[in-house]
């Protein structure tokens, strides 16, 4: 993130994950790191709602901590220039272990998780930038 410029960061993340804000502090005299703190899993829109006040009505990128990326941060910031939105995505094998985008048109019409019939072979990173409002 930050060799793509991005200094400011808001974590969504349960307040008992103290590890990972332990290890996240040794970054604070190079990034602003916010927490912001969500009790429940109650899905990715929900961490979105915790998101918001954080955001405000600037473009931000959406990470999953789970996800493991190659592409640089760069390549989807480009993506995004001119466009509403943009997301990384990436073909596998084992499509029913995976959120699962559906293209039509080359854009992106649903996101299915872990479905037992995968329309497509196309992994949703659900790395996307992209603005409230």
């Amino acid at each position: 993130m930050m060799k793509a410029g991005i200094n400011e960061i808001g974590i969504v993340i349960n307040p008992q994950q103290r590890g990972i804000i332990d290890y996240l502090s040794v970054f604070n005299e190079k990034l602003k790191i916010q927490y912001l703190y969500q009790t429940e899993q109650l899905g990715i829109a929900h961490a979105l709602t915790k998101a918001q006040s954080f955001v405000g009505n600037d473009s931000f990128i959406l990470m999953l901590g789970d996800n493991l990326i190659a592409e640089p941060i760069e390549t989807l910031k480009q993506a995004y220039i001119g466009n509403k939105g943009a997301l990384l995505l990436s073909q596998i094998e084992n499509a029913s272990d995976y959120g699962i985008a559906e293209i039509k048109n080359n854009r992106v019409v649903n996101v299915e998780e872990k479905p037992e019939f995968p329309k497509s072979k196309v992994k949703s990173d659900i790395m996307c930038k992209f603005g409230f409002g």
